[in-house]
């Protein structure tokens, strides 16, 4: 019991995470509680979530039977509830936490791309550097600690603050492990979201597999899937996932005829993608399930 809640190892990568055996350790929220351990878990069915604090022999779960519960949100009021009725604590007694410096050395030229958690990204180098991803446009201000605040450019010329959107969120470019990372802040957590790539030839063995995707019937009818594809932007192969509860855009690698992987760093990232099948009758598989490429008449509307 005491090795489950004991925290692993960290590295430079792992920012402000921790975690001891699967019981996650980072919950800042609680810095002025003593340790907080918990996990949480998800279907498209249902979430869950259970919180532990050790020291004051308190435990919440909450389990719910809807995919869009915030069940996060549940247990974390609840054990604040719990930490105040039992022991008087309650968040005004902590001081505000501060999240640290980046991890590494401050990238010698942090301009060009990146395969991250939100796809793919590009950084213009200029007096003031901008952020291109996901469509959005940032502009990056020089803060305290090495992190640049982004700003939206509206109309890619007039800048917004992010936190007028509620979001207290800063990035930095940094070397560690010989590698350029990109970091983000997000309040006091610090999570290396991706590194830097170049684009490179695509083999002809990957991009005979471009195109739409449907999963194959009879597979985890649970997941309802709106889109996946994989599609070639800016020099780079790229995979696109949409699926009721969870979607995202990533940097595709291939590192054989058939073999390529997720390139970045953070949730899913490395993971590996495999193809299959003949011309016509392209597969992919990806995390345990099994893609159909669609051919192109069937893109055409019924007549």
């Amino acid at each position: 019991m005491r090795e489950l809640l004991r925290e692993q190892p960290a590295a430079p990568l792992d920012g402000t995470f921790r975690i001891g055996l699967e019981f996650f350790l980072e919950y800042p929220e609680f810095a002025y509680a003593g340790r907080i351990a918990g996990h949480g878990g998800e279907t498209y069915l249902f979430r869950c979530h259970v919180l532990t604090a050790p020291d004051h022999k308190l435990g919440v779960v909450v389990m719910t039977n809807s995919a869009g519960a915030r069940s996060k949100d549940a247990v974390v009021n609840l054990m604040k509830a719990a930490i105040a009725v039992k022991t008087g604590l309650t968040p005004a007694d902590g001081a505000a936490v501060k999240a640290p410096p980046p991890p590494g050395a401050p990238a010698a030229a942090p301009g060009g791309y990146y395969g991250t958690v939100a796809g793919l990204a590009r950084v213009l180098p200029a007096d003031r550097p901008e952020l291109e991803v996901r469509g959005w446009r940032l502009r990056l201000t020089p803060g305290e600690d090495g992190w640049q605040t982004p700003e939206v450019l509206l109309g890619g010329v007039v800048p917004m603050p992010l936190t007028l959107l509620g979001k207290d969120i800063s990035v930095a470019f940094r070397t560690v492990n010989g590698e350029d990372v990109v970091f983000v802040r997000d309040g006091p957590k610090v999570s290396a979201v991706g590194k830097r790539c170049a684009p490179s030839p695509i083999p002809a063995s990957w991009l005979r597999f471009v195109g739409g995707y449907e999963l194959v019937s009879g597979q985890n009818l649970q997941l309802k899937l709106e889109d996946f594809r994989v599609f070639v932007e800016d020099g780079f192969l790229m995979v696109e996932l949409a699926a009721e509860g969870e979607s995202g855009r990533f940097v595709l690698e291939p590192v054989a005829d058939n073999e390529a992987v997720l390139y970045g760093l953070g949730r899913r990232m490395m993971e590996t993608m495999r193809a299959a099948g003949t011309p016509g009758e392209e597969r992919l598989h990806f995390a345990g399930l099994e893609f159909r490429k669609l051919q192109a008449a069937e893109f055409l509307p019924d007549l």
